[in-house]
């Protein structure tokens, strides 16, 4: 019975939503599970290249999905707000994301609005 909270996880491979590795700006954040159901194995994830909303100066408040207004960068990778209904992340300030690598349902979200407000990050395909 494993009662020290103590969560045991398997490893795999993260997705790599960047276009060039090198030449990126982003910041450590609060992700919050608002908005995020669960999927089939009843996980709440936020995949990797989700738009985020939230305050640069206040990091610690949670930042949850954001829209073409709300915005203020992309999720670099997956974070699961499963357990305690947050979780660490890293938001994408400024770089190039290669839309070939996100979920079709990410990649919907960036329609030419979303492309257009978040004009310090650039939306290139393979």
């Amino acid at each position: 019975m494993n009662q020290s909270g103590v969560i045991k996880t398997e490893a795999s491979n993260i997705t790599q939503i960047l276009f060039n590795t090198q030449n990126f700006i982003s910041v450590s954040i609060v992700c919050g599970d608002t908005g995020i159901t669960a999927n089939a194995d009843g996980k709440k994830v936020i995949p990797a290249g989700t738009p985020m909303k939230g305050s640069i100066q206040a990091r610690g408040t949670a930042f949850t999905k954001g829209d073409d207004e709300t915005a203020v960068g992309v999720l670099l990778h997956d974070v699961d707000v499963t357990y305690q209904g947050k979780g660490n992340g890293t938001l994408l300030l400024f770089g190039a994301v290669n839309l070939d690598r996100l979920d079709s349902t990410t990649k919907a979200l960036f329609t030419a609005d979303m492309i257009e407000h978040l004009d310090k990050i650039f939306f290139l395909k393979d």
